[in-house]
C-alpha cells in the first residue's frame, strides 16, 4: 500500500522550545556598551528573525540570554544570528571587527526537568493501563550515548527534547514487535541526523521520545524524519497492522516538541535576572 510521506509544511507543531545561551567578548575584552544591553534592545536587534528574547543580562565581558525558538530553528544558527546582531550593535558605525568570542554555551529549558521527563516516559504504560496485561502491546527502552558524538567544535551544548507523535485518528497501530523495530530503525539514523535517542515509550496509539540533539539539528526537521522513517518501516514490515487499524497513514500530521534540561525554564529565567543583580 502507498502511504504518502510527511512534509514539513503539513506538520502542525505544538512547542515549548526555550534555550539558554551564554558567551563572552573576544579575548574577554571589556566593552562598556555591552553592559547596557537590556531585553528590549536585544529583542529589537533580532525581531526580523522571529526570535523571542525572554530574558537577558550582560556585563562588559559576558552576555546571557533565554530565548524562545521555532521548531525549525537550529540552535547553532540562532546563536550565530544573536551574536552577529549583537556585534553589529556594539560596533555601531565603527569598522568591522570581531567583538564577540567564537564559542558559546547552550542548554535547553522547559516546564520540566530531565529526571521528570524520563520518569514521565517510564510511567506511560501504567498511566494508560497496559502494564497489567499478560501480553503488553507496548515498548519502553532507554539508551546510553557518548556525549562527545554530539559535541560541536566551538561550543558546549546540552540540548534535550521530549517529542510526542500520535497515530492516525488515535488508532491502535503499534505492538510488542513493531515498537522495538521502529526504535531500532530510529537508532540507525542517529549519526546522519545528529541526535541520540535517550528513551522511547511506545503505546498503541502514540509514542513519547526523549532525544539529545547536536546544536546544528532543528527539532522540527528531526521530528519529520522520524515520522517518515517509522511509516516506511511499518508499511514494509507490518502492513497488516496498518490495514487492521484502517489508517490512511501512520501518524496524524502533528507533533509535540518540548525542550528540557537540568533546570526548569522559570528557574533559568530567574537565574538570568539574578545574575545581573548580583553584579550590582
Amino acid at each position: 500500500m502507498f502511504l504518502s510521506p510527511y512534509s514539513l509544511g503539513e506538520i502542525t507543531f505544538t512547542t515549548r522550545y526555550q534555550v539558554y545561551l551564554r558567551w563572552h567578548t573576544r579575548w574577554l575584552k571589556p566593552l562598556t556598551k555591552l553592559a547596557t544591553l537590556d531585553r528590549a534592545t536585544f529583542q529589537s536587534l533580532v525581531d526580523r528573525f522571529g526570535l523571542r528574547v525572554l530574558e537577558t543580562s550582560a556585563s562588559a565581558t559576558q552576555t546571557l540570554v533565554l530565548v524562545e525558538l521555532s521548531p525549525t530553528d537550529a540552535v547553532s544558527v540562532v546563536a550565530s544570528k544573536l551574536k552577529g546582531q549583537l556585534s553589529k550593535w556594539l560596533r555601531g558605525d565603527g569598522p568591522a571587527a570581531a567583538l564577540v568570542g567564537r564559542g558559546y554555551f547552550c542548554c535547553g529549558a522547559g516546564p520540566s526537568t530531565r529526571p521528570q521527563v524520563i520518569a514521565y516516559l517510564s510511567k506511560q504504560p501504567g498511566h494508560h493501563g497496559y502494564d497489567e496485561r499478560v501480553v503488553k502491546p507496548v515498548h519502553v527502552a532507554e539508551f546510553e550515548f557518548d556525549p562527545a558524538r554530539l559535541a560541536p567544535a566551538h561550543a558546549c551544548a546540552v540540548l534535550e527534547f521530549h517529542l510526542v507523535f500520535v497515530t492516525w485518528q488515535r488508532r491502535g497501530v503499534f505492538g510488542a514487535k513493531s515498537g522495538p523495530a521502529v526504535t531500532a530503525r530510529w537508532r540507525m539514523l542517529e549519526e546522519r541526523l545528529g541526535f541520540a535517542l535517550r528513551k522511547a515509550s511506545f503505546l498503541p496509539d502514540h509514542v513519547h521520545v526523549a532525544v539529545r540533539l547536536h546544536p546544528a539539528t532543528a527539532p522540527g526537521l528531526l521530528a519529520v524524519e522520524l515520522m517518515n522513517a517509522a511509516q516506511e518501516l511499518m508499511n514494509r514490515e507490518f502492513p497488516e497492522h496498518l490495514i487492521g487499524a484502517g489508517v490512511k497513514r501512520v501518524w496524524q500530521p502533528g507533533a509535540y516538541i518540548g525542550s528540557y534540561g537540568e533546570l526548569r525554564a522559570i528557574e533559568m529565567s530567574r537565574y538570568v535576572r539574578e545574575w545581573a543583580e548580583r553584579r550590582e
